[in-house]
C-alpha cells in the first residue's frame, strides 16, 4: 500500500490525469456507495452481518462459527455509517482453493476503505493473467497515463518480468500491479487499487513522509 501511495503522488506532480465523467465499477462496486450498499450486492457478506446481529457474545458466536471481533467491528461500520475497512475475512470463513487459502466470497478478495460512511477505495487481489486484466482495465478507464514492468532474477540467472500500469483523473486513481506469489514465476497475481483523492491523502499521512538520508 505504501509503494501504491507513493507512485500515484509522484505521478500526480508531473502528468495531466486521465478524465473519466463517473467512477467505473470494479467487482461491481462503485467509489462513493454507501456501508449498507456494499453489503447488500454480496449475499455472503449480507447473511455474516445477519448473523452477527443475532450473537450476543464471544461463546455464541463461536457456535455460529463467527469471529466476536470481527463482528462488532463489522456492525459498528455498517450501523454507523462511519470510516473503516471491511477486508477479506468480512465474509466469514475461508476454504482451501488448490494449493491457495481464498476467502468463500471471492469479490472481497482486498480491502474495502470507507470514509464518512462512503467507499473510498478498494484494493481486489486477482488470479488472473496480466494481459487479461491489463485488458479489462483498459476497457473501464481507458489508456494508463502510465505503465511498465519491474525485472527480475533469480540464483541461477534467469531473469523475468511483471508489470504495472496506473490511470489517473480528478476523482479517482487507479494502480494495478503484478506480484509472484510463494516466490513462484508460474503462480501470480495482480492486485487492482481504486481510491479516491481524500483515501490517498489519509494513506500518505498514514505512512508519513520518509526520513531524509541527511537527517
Amino acid at each position: 500500500m505504501q509503494k501504491l501511495v507513493f507512485a500515484i503522488a509522484a505521478l500526480t506532480l508531473t502528468i495531466v490525469p486521465y478524465a473519466h465523467s463517473q467512477t467505473p465499477a470494479i467487482m461491481g462496486h462503485t467509489l462513493g456507495e454507501s456501508v449498507q450498499d456494499f453489503v447488500n450486492k454480496s449475499p455472503r457478506l449480507s447473511n455474516t452481518v445477519a448473523g452477527c446481529r443475532v450473537v450476543s457474545d464471544k461463546k455464541t458466536a463461536k457456535k455460529q462459527k463467527l469471529d466476536w471481533e470481527l463482528c462488532q467491528q463489522l456492525l459498528t461500520l455498517v450501523n454507523g455509517n462511519g470510516s473503516g475497512d471491511i477486508g477479506a475475512n468480512s465474509c466469514g470463513p475461508e476454504q482451501q482453493l488448490k494449493d491457495i487459502t481464498v476467502p468463500e466470497c471471492r469479490e472481497f478478495h482486498g480491502v474495502a476503505q470507507f470514509i464518512d460512511g462512503k467507499l473510498a477505495s478498494l484494493t481486489t487481489k486477482l488470479m488472473a493473467p496480466w494481459d487479461q486484466v491489463y485488458q479489462d482495465l483498459t476497457v473501464k478507464f481507458g489508456e494508463p497515463i502510465d505503465k511498465g514492468q519491474k525485472t527480475f532474477q533469480n540464483g541461477y540467472g534467469a531473469t523475468f518480468h511483471t508489470s504495472k500500469a496506473t490511470w489517473l483523473s480528478p476523482e479517482y486513481s487507479v494502480v494495478a500491479t503484478e506480484s509472484l506469489m510463494f516466490n513462484r514465476v508460474d503462480i501470480r497475481q495482480v492486485t487492482v487499487y481504486l481510491g479516491t483523492p481524500e483515501a490517498i491523502r489519509r494513506a500518505k499521512s498514514e505512512v508519513g513522509q520518509p526520513k531524509s538520508t541527511l537527517d
